[in-house]
């Protein structure tokens, strides 16, 4: 009998005892190497962006367009070098469709007003408007870059463009585009400003 308590005396301290070990094999504290490159890594960061702040370009920052040009900037980082330049460039070609689109939808209002066509008259139509403002990438072809600037970070890179793009080209592709749309062409052959422009792209072809 004696034995037999003994025995069962051994296993419980046995159980006890690999249920403690388990217990201790749990450890949530994060290790101290853990917090150190934590640190790390929130200090480069910090360190890449005050150097991509430092870094940026003059040209970047100024938004004036300049003599006959339209401007766009763009910028975008990424830890493959090209991959970095592609996403800025991108980026510049949007805001460039963007500012053609405005420039054509401008003077198309202009040279209807010309003609005594404005957001109140009954024949004035906002979906022709936009349908020809509508820039595709073909059309942006004969932009330039102008300026470019490449930052490297440390883990990354950080590309900054600017593109220029001759506002006569944004003047030739309102020309076409009109010429495509027999009423609105039908409304701006009365308009001087239309009749203008067409023969400024005319003697610029012939030249």
């Amino acid at each position: 009998m004696n034995f037999k308590k003994i025995f069962i005396t051994f296993m419980i301290l046995l159980i006890l005892t690999s249920c403690q070990t388990g217990k201790e094999a749990i450890d949530t504290t994060i290790p101290e190497s853990y917090k150190a490159d934590e640190k790390k890594i929130v200090e480069q960061r910090k360190n890449e962006m005050a150097a991509s702040v430092e870094e940026i370009p003059e040209w970047f920052l100024d938004q004036d367009e300049v003599g006959d040009l339209l401007s766009s900037r763009g910028t975008s980082t990424a830890s493959d070098l090209q991959m970095s330049i592609d996403k800025a460039m991108l980026a510049a070609k949007r805001e460039l469709a963007s500012k053609i689109e405005q420039t054509i939808t401008s003077k198309t209002k202009q040279f209807l007003k010309d003609v005594g066509i404005d957001e109140n008259s009954d024949n004035y139509d906002e979906t022709n408007i936009t349908s020809i403002s509508r820039i595709d990438n073909v059309q942006l072809i004969g932009f330039k870059v102008s300026d470019r600037k490449v930052i490297n970070l440390g883990t990354k890179y950080r590309t900054y463009v600017k593109l220029v793009y001759p506002i006569g080209s944004a003047n030739k592709i309102l020309v076409e585009k009109v010429n495509k749309e027999e009423q609105l062409k039908l409304r701006l052959e009365s308009s001087e400003a239309f009749k203008e422009l067409e023969e400024q792209i005319k003697n610029a072809q012939d030249e």
